[in-house]
């Protein structure tokens, strides 16, 4: 498949551009069209490259044998969905019917990929949502289930199990004047003088019922680039990595009042139990992510949040907000 086939008039009036992104903490050179922060506005020192490639090189670049099945994730009738594979030398294949083909270098620097015929929003769901994830995690860097807000100036992240409003707290939130740092993975460097989030790629999934309960306030969030199981809108993100300030762990409750309790002393495990890419599990790497975990508990703030189902998310924003200028 040529590069250009999978390039049309939605890349240019949506944004889609090739060149030097920034995303995930990751300056990424690449010759498919992304949607991302210009990388000279961030001060990444982690580079990767992604390199469109036709769909029989790239496969015949995959070694037939010592191959690792990782993830093979199948619908109820045994149709594939997604598989990730992994190889000593030639790293990971992750691939996905209907959007593409991905091989990742064992070290995260190199992306290989062959991806569908069809509108960018779709094939990029899969690059933001797995490809770019682990090539960050390759890199060193912790990635988490998460959203993330920039609110003067620093991130807040929000954990929570799929399903519990942490997307549509987020867009709550930027609609009351935050800005986007990621919908759904959260890229986190912990270091001696904090930890920082680094934004991901500037598009968000949103349920049409909650653009809707915006009202004109919807506007601040971005334009809608494609519908799926939710609205994909094109938004902006923090235009670098921010300081960490604080960690909100949502608990969605059947009943009972709101309450957000900071959790002291900081407890590692509720960040492990978010980790994204759960799938490598050498001893070096679970080390590595233990103390990394330790040292993102210690350097900010978390909070418990229980919140009953009755609660809206603009009810949530609103209740986050005031947290967050009286306490954080």
């Amino acid at each position: 498949m040529p590069a250009t086939s999978v390039l049309s008039a939605e890349d240019s009036s949506t944004g889609e551009a090739l060149g030097p992104t920034s995303i995930f903490g990751l300056r990424i050179d690449s010759t498919l069209p992304l949607r991302g922060v210009a990388a000279g506005k961030s001060v990444n020192r982690r580079n990767a490259t992604l390199q469109h490639v036709a769909r029989g090189k790239l496969e015949a670049l995959w070694p037939g044998e010592e191959i690792v099945s990782l993830v093979d994730r199948r619908t109820p009738s045994s149709r594939l969905v997604m598989s990730v594979d992994s190889h000593p030398q030639a790293g990971y294949r992750i691939a996905a019917p209907g959007y593409g083909t991905h091989i990742v270098s064992p070290d995260g620097t190199a992306i290989l990929s062959t991806v569908a015929a069809v509108s960018p929003w779709r094939w990029q769901r899969l690059l933001f949502a797995q490809v770019l994830p682990l090539a960050a995690t390759l890199q060193g860097l912790e990635l988490f289930h998460a959203s993330a807000v920039e609110h003067a100036g620093r991130a807040l992240g929000f954990v929570a199990t799929s399903g519990t409003g942490k997307s549509s707290l987020a867009a709550h939130l930027v609609s009351r004047g935050a800005r986007y740092v990621a919908d759904d993975v959260l890229a986190l460097e912990p270091g001696r003088a904090g930890t920082l989030a680094h934004p991901g790629p500037a598009v968000a999934s949103v349920h049409t019922s909650e653009l809707r309960s915006l009202g004109t306030a919807a506007a601040r969030l971005g334009s809608i680039i494609g519908r799926s199981d939710k609205l994909q809108l094109a938004v902006e993100t923090a235009t670098g990595p921010r300081p960490l300030a604080a960690i909100y762990f949502l608990e969605r409750l059947g009943t009972g009042d709101f309450a957000i309790e900071e959790t002291v002393p900081p407890d590692p495990s509720l960040l492990l139990g978010s980790t994204y890419i759960s799938y490598l599990q050498t001893p070096e790497f679970l080390l590595g992510h233990l103390d990394a975990c330790a040292t993102i508990a210690r350097g900010a703030r978390a909070f418990h949040v229980r919140v009953s189902a009755e609660l809206g998310a603009g009810d949530l924003a609103a209740a986050i907000e005031r947290h967050v200028e009286a306490e954080i």
